[in-house]
């Protein structure tokens, strides 16, 4: 195991065509696509708190060498009345309460245009706009190139994995976010990443030798872990998958320590950069007592007034019962709901069925565990009590980062025949999701409101003006 084997597959491209148009072709219809739709470019001044909060931290590192936000062209309009949105307060200095790991990576491409010239002061929206191509869209592109790769497990033929491709690039939720900055597309790109990185061990002449691409895996999941903390769940379970390899047991141990010497990098990053400013590795956001900004509860606000009166009279474990399957139904079929956005993912799940009931090598159907496993942990904590669904974020947010990998298990279904009104059904799904997954990405909608960035306001939006639905929707609250 070494770098022999990364070295010997760009050795072999020089005999390889240059040029595969099937290959390419979901990735430019994503940048098509994603490019004139990115927020800084039709929106640049309804960035929302958490990309402003983001965009801070990029520019405290360059200009002002640390974290510090005060002093940044950002700090102005986070400030709300109940004092600083998306951030954290450590004696007199206000910092990101974001991950700051992907802030740190976009202040390398920031520096250089900054030396040029180009920074926030003078070049707002053109500085946003190149960080969030570079941060997100261009990731979101790789990952359509990475399953039209990974669609060869399934033996289907060229156009099929094109098929599949844009399937999941375009009606899973990826292109939804992949027009402003966000840490939920590029995590789940690196997550697609890791699995492409295990594939190709697994379809190479001598697998044993993919010692380099076991440690590639694990930076993979490892920064998609550091860059959205839901990751952290497919950073372990695909450890899993290495163990499920036809190789001598000492040898799947060696491969799990490659792996975890992969990721060991982006999570040391991740503790220089967060450990000085909170004291632990949890980044602000987990830390409440520092919190630079009060957001109200539900029973201060006066939301939810009736409900908690009612569950007042209820034994604890009822309430705790009811609010969770409440939050469950809200979380898969409500207005932000997974299903009511992207529910051609049905069909990724009977693919995974397919898989785990079928005859399939170990370590693919470790990896299709991983997958639902991995959802239902993402799933369980976006229910927990502590997860605020009221933000104003399209859709399901923190789905994104499983949905493409759940959606491109749909290639095992896609192999078998099936009747015409099933191929008819699944086509309806498909032109559903990626309907809704447009919408998303053209309409932004930080400003509809907390709790109120649906399918129905963006399309509202759209037809009617954006300043027409906010006062509607202002006289509807009052």
């Amino acid at each position: 195991m070494g770098m022999t084997a990364v070295k010997d597959y760009f050795r072999r491209l020089r005999s390889r065509q240059v040029v595969r148009p099937w290959a390419l072709c979901a990735p430019v219809v994503v940048l098509c696509i994603a490019l004139p739709l990115l927020r800084p470019l039709r929106a640049p001044n309804d960035a929302s708190d958490s990309e402003m909060s983001r965009l801070a931290t990029i520019e405290a590192l360059v200009e002002h060498d640390g974290m510090v936000i005060n002093e940044t062209e950002f700090f102005g309009p986070l400030h709300k009345k109940e004092g600083v949105a998306g951030t954290i307060l450590v004696g007199t200095k206000y910092y990101s309460d974001k991950p700051p790991v992907m802030s740190y990576i976009l202040s390398w491409p920031y520096a250089l245009m900054h030396r040029l010239g180009w920074d926030f002061q003078h070049y707002p929206t053109f500085v946003a706009y190149v960080l969030t191509m570079l941060g997100v869209t261009l990731p979101v592109a790789g990952a359509a190139g990475l399953i039209y790769r990974m669609g060869r497990m399934f033996e289907l033929k060229r156009p099929v994995r094109t098929g599949l491709a844009l399937a999941v690039a375009l009606g899973s939720g990826l292109l939804s976010y992949s027009t402003v900055l966000n840490p939920h597309a590029p995590a789940a790109a690196l997550i697609l990443c890791a699995c492409a990185c295990l594939f190709h061990i697994t379809v190479a002449r001598n697998p044993a030798s993919g010692g380099a691409w076991l440690m590639i895996c694990g930076f993979c999941a490892a920064l998609a872990a550091v860059v959205d903390l839901s990751a952290a769940v497919f950073l372990t379970l695909l450890a899993g998958v290495i163990l499920g390899f036809r190789w001598k047991w000492s040898m799947r141990i060696g491969g799990v320590i490659l792996y975890l010497v992969g990721a060991t990098p982006p999570i040391v990053l991740h503790a220089v950069l967060i450990v000085p400013v909170t004291g632990d590795l949890r980044p602000g956001i987990f830390h409440t007592e520092l919190a630079g900004l009060h957001l109200p509860s539900a029973s201060e606000n006066g939301n939810g007034d009736e409900m908690d009166d009612g569950l007042a009279r209820t034994s604890p474990w009822k309430v705790a019962v009811i609010r969770s399957f409440d939050r469950t139904i809200g979380a898969l079929l409500g207005g932000k709901g997974l299903f009511s956005h992207y529910p051609v993912v049905i069909v990724g799940l009977v693919g995974l069925g397919m898989v785990l009931r079928r005859h399939w090598p170990a370590s693919t159907k470790i990896m299709a565990g991983a997958t639902i496993v991995g959802a239902m942990v993402v799933i369980a904590a976006s229910i927990g009590p502590r997860v605020d669904w009221g933000q104003a974020m399209f859709g399901p947010r923190w789905f994104v980062l499983f949905l493409p990998l759940v959606l491109f298990w749909a290639g095992a279904w896609l192999r078998k025949g099936h009747h015409v009104v099933t191929w008819a059904v699944a086509g309806v799904l498909l032109v559903f999701s990626m309907g809704v997954s447009v919408i998303g990405a053209a309409s932004p909608g930080v400003s509809a409101g907390e709790g109120e960035y649906t399918v129905a306001v963006a399309i509202k939006k759209m037809m009617h003006g954006e300043e027409k639905v906010e006062r509607t929707m202002v006289a509807g609250r009052e």
